[in-house]
Formats: C-alpha cells, structure tokens, sequence
C-alpha cells in the first residue's frame, strides 16, 4: 500500500512510531520511506519534499498529482491512502482535531466556464467506502484548492455546500482522487481539522497552532484504515463520478 503526505510534520508521527526506513526516492524532490505496518505489511510512505529555494513544504495539487502518479507507477499499490489535515466547518459540527473520511472530492478554484469544461473542471470523483469502514469517523466531502484562503465567492459556495454536507476544505486531495482514478486504485482519504473556515479566527493562524495536534489525530486515524484494509474491506471501496454533485455546485457558483 502507499501512503501519501504533502506535509512532513503531518507524516513524522506515523514514520517514527512504525519505525519507517527512509529510501532512495522515485523522484526528485519527493522523500520515500518503507517498512511494515501495524499488522506486519509491506507499506511506502512519501512526503511531496522541501523546495530547494523557500525550504518550506512542496503543498497544493500540482505536487500531490505528480507524487501520487509516480508512487503509483513506481509501487503498484493495491490502495493508497492520503493522510492530512483541513478546514472543517462549523456549520457541520467540526470540531479541531477531529477526523474524517472523504468519499466525494471536487475542486473549488478549477473555474472552466466553456461548455463541458466546467463539469471537468469541479471533478467529482468519488470513493465510497463499505459503512463499517472507520465507522467512528465522519464521511465527507473533500473540496481542493491550491490556497490556504479563499474568496469571498468560494466562502459563499462551501458555507452554502455545508448546509446539506459535511465538507472538508483542503490543498491536494482531489488531484491525489483525480490520478487514482485513472489508475482505476482505491483511495482513502483521511483528513484532521486544523482550522475552522467559519470561523471567527485567521485560518493561517489557527492552522500553525493546531497542525502538531491534528497530525497526531492523523496516525490514530491511519492505524484504524490499515486495520480495515487487514480485514480485506478495501476491495469494497466503489469508485464513479458524481455528476449529480458536480452540477450542484456549478448551480451555486452561478447563484449571484
């Protein structure tokens, strides 16, 4: 299995309790570890790496794309898994810390408006995992865009979206969704809350105090999904568009 991280500090607490081996990586600038999980499988971890100029952690989609093609090129994986944190909403019930499950995944910045494009350009990919999978987490709607901040319009969009779902704001998950899917693997997506997009507070701010606690709610989080993938429950996992998904939120992009 391959596990994909954007963020070191969100992979260090699974890499040092299993024990993880660093490795000579499939491509530059991306870090690889192996080793065994809980149960005594063979798994690869990678990280998206540091960039060489701002020395600070290679996030966001186009990153994330190319990790995920190339570990799944590279490994085979029977299933990968994307573990990391997100904005959560408080019109959902989210609290910091808590952990969720994504079983639908769109883009909330891929704007197309061109006949045909802006279906492709929302996305809608979906992975549904059996009910008893992780059952004590959450399912959710993972919404991908490439900045920490959104606009006034994409703000409008998602608290209108999480009145009838519970969404999850992040950077990378659906471009990892988007390469899985055409490589027909099953993905689990795994997502702790460092921040509340509703909220009263900065999101930057609330995300750098809470990032070392969510990344912790990440490896417990980690542990229970390679528990079910033990217990065979990953062949379970469907994979589809969600057409109807995508035309909803290209009708709330059009509301003014």
């Amino acid at each position: 299995m391959l596990l994909l991280y954007a963020m070191q500090a969100e992979a260090d607490p699974f890499i040092e309790v299993l024990g993880l081996e660093r490795r000579e990586s499939c491509w530059h600038p991306f870090r690889v570890y192996s080793g065994r999980d809980y149960e005594g499988h063979e798994l690869t971890v990678m990280t998206s790496g540091i960039d060489e100029f701002y020395s600070v952690d290679n996030v966001a989609t186009q990153n994330a794309a190319v990790m995920a093609a190339m570990g799944i090129k590279t490994y085979q994986p029977h299933v990968v898994i994307n573990a990391g944190t997100a904005g959560g909403f408080k019109a959902c019930g989210a609290k910091i810390g808590e952990v969720f499950i994504g079983n639908n995944f769109v883009y909330h910045d891929r704007r197309i408006p061109i006949p045909g494009f802006s279906s492709f350009g929302i996305g809608g990919f979906q992975f549904s995992p059996p009910a008893e999978f992780c059952s004590e987490f959450r399912k959710a709607v993972i919404t991908t865009g490439n900045s920490l901040d959104i606009t006034a319009n994409e703000r409008r969009v998602l608290m209108e979206l999480a009145k009838g779902y519970v969404v999850v704001k992040e950077m990378e998950a659906t471009a990892i969704a988007e390469m899985c899917f055409q490589a027909r693997v099953p993905l689990i997506a795994i997502k702790a809350i460092t921040d509340l997009v509703d909220g009263e507070r900065c999101s930057q701010d609330e995300f750098m105090q809470n990032l070392q606690l969510a990344s912790h709610s990440l490896q417990g989080a980690v542990a229970c999904a390679l528990r079910h993938i033990s217990n065979g429950l990953v062949r379970q996992i469907t994979q589809a568009r969600n057409h109807w998904l995508v035309d909803v939120i290209l009708a709330l992009f059009a509301e003014k």
